[in-house]
């Protein structure tokens, strides 16, 4: 599996993108080679629902944008990592 960095380095929807950070931090397995979308499908509620996990995995990201690790679009509702960040 690529890394979150590599996954997200285009725009990618919110919903999705907050997916990808829940199977990276182990919380959701990977979904299988044919079609490795169907866990994301099956747990979309936690993204579309307000619920204590969604919020996190909402939280962490915004986190992100705040270090300037990832940015955010409000208006397509989409995140992507910035190919020039680097930890200080």
């Amino acid at each position: 599996m690529a890394n979150l960095r590599e996954q997200l380095a285009n725009w990618m929807d919110e919903d999705c993108a907050r997916h990808l950070l829940a199977v990276h931090l182990g919380i959701f397995p990977e979904g299988p080679s044919e079609d490795p979308w169907d866990v994301f499908r099956e747990n979309k509620w936690v993204y579309w629902t307000e619920n204590p996990l969604g919020a996190a995995l909402w939280e962490m990201m915004n986190h992100l944008v705040s270090i300037g690790a990832m940015e955010y679009d409000p208006e397509d509702l989409r995140f992507r990592w910035k190919p020039e960040y680097t930890p200080e």
